[in-house]
């Protein structure tokens, strides 16, 4: 009975089962990361990013479950040898043992065989895989609890980092933790473990680049640059001249002009940066300032410095006022009529177009003025020649 004990199969779960390459689509996220490397597509491009960060996490995924698997074998190994050692007859169910290792195998992954009992016989180890059992039947059949919110996680943190997100403290916990918490079971299990992983990955031709991306040293996207004067020939023969694509014009290579506005704007500026340090300093000056000569027997303070600081400090407290008049000034200048700037008004006059009844009236009044005029030169002769009679002859 011991021996059908020894030789029990280890059955394994549909829960245990990895996604393997041979995937369609593995496959296809395989092809398009390699065809959208050989484009030579940024590494910041979303669909880059996502097919990288999956690639990544089945690579890890593959990792974890070869390492369970090797842990498996060794506790199997570990528990055969010492069933045989102590020749225990205590007959157990092949099912049992095998349901046993099938169920913990995930709960395993993360613990090592160190914190598996080797000498588990008799009823408390039956109980103990009973209880075990009703445990993992309250979980899915194909994770467990730990590893569903491990997923959870995940996915949350892919979806974060997909619109630029930060991950929060809590779900980096989580996510890390795990990684913490992971010992190695024995100085031999990583060597194995990636010589399996190794192996594996070569035999099935999936050694994917994104590690490599991860490793390396990441250089910048522009190496260097092209002179523009490099497609220019140095000599230009008469007949070449004449054809327009031999004579190019590149606007970079001609110097760039000087703005004069620039540059008016620039001076503006400084002198105004200067006149706000000056005005500061003498605001922090003390309001006592004097001069007190000491050959002066009445020692008199002189106020002087006092009065010319005071005057200063008012008359640049007083630019910007006197900036806002002159803006002023110059837009009303604008609006300004030139009727009131010139000598000669007559030129703005507006000539009125006059109807012909207007005209006739005009001619009327205008002989009734030269007949009074004419009237008026008749009477003043008149008046003149009787004042002075002239002679008969």
């Amino acid at each position: 009975m011991a021996s059908t004990v020894q030789n029990a199969p280890a059955i394994q779960q549909p829960g245990s089962s990895v996604p393997n390459e041979t995937n369609p689509q593995i496959q296809a996220l395989l092809q398009r990361y390699k065809q959208m490397k050989d484009q030579g597509v940024s590494e910041k491009d979303p669909e880059f990013i996502k097919v990288h960060q999956t690639l990544s996490a089945f690579k890890m995924h593959r990792q974890k479950a070869a390492l369970a698997q090797q842990q498996m074998m060794q506790q199997q190994q570990q528990n055969a040898n010492n069933a045989s050692a102590n020749g225990s007859n205590i007959p157990r169910p092949p099912s049992t043992s095998s349901s046993v290792s099938g169920a913990q195998m995930p709960a395993t992954s993360s613990l090592g065989p160190s914190a598996i009992p080797a000498t588990a016989t008799g009823p408390s180890a039956l109980k103990a895989v009973s209880g075990s059992q009703k445990s993992t039947g309250i979980s899915t059949g194909y994770f467990s609890p730990e590893q569903l919110s491990m997923l959870k996680h995940q996915i949350y943190a892919f979806k974060c980092l997909s619109k630029n997100l930060g991950i929060p403290a809590q779900t980096q916990q989580q996510l890390f933790a795990s990684q913490k918490k992971l010992p190695l079971p024995s100085d031999q299990a990583p060597t194995t473990s990636q010589q399996h992983d190794d192996a594996q990955s070569t035999a099935n031709g999936v050694e994917t680049a994104a590690a490599e991306k991860v490793e390396g040293p990441k250089t910048h996207q522009y190496s260097g640059f092209h002179d523009p004067r490099a497609g220019l020939l140095k000599e230009i023969g008469y007949g070449t001249h004449k054809l327009r694509g031999q004579r190019p014009m590149i606007p970079s290579i001609f110097p760039s002009g000087i703005n004069v506005e620039q540059l008016r704007q620039r001076r503006a500026e400084i002198i105004h940066n200067r006149m706000t340090a000056r005005l500061n300093e003498l605001r922090s000056l003390p309001a006592n300032i004097a001069h007190v000569d000491a050959r002066d027997d009445e020692m008199v303070p002189d106020d002087t410095l006092r009065r010319k600081a005071l005057i200063e400090m008012k008359m640049l407290a007083l630019f910007d006022k006197q900036k806002a008049l002159r803006e002023r000034v110059g837009r009303q200048m604008i609006q300004y009529d030139n009727l009131a700037m010139t000598a000669n008004r007559s030129i703005y006059r507006r000539m009125k177009k006059q109807s012909l009844r207007e005209a006739r009236i005009t001619e009327k009044l205008e002989k009734q003025q030269r007949d009074a005029r004419e009237s008026r030169e008749k009477k003043k002769h008149t008046r003149l020649s009787t004042i002075n009679p002239q002679p008969c002859p």
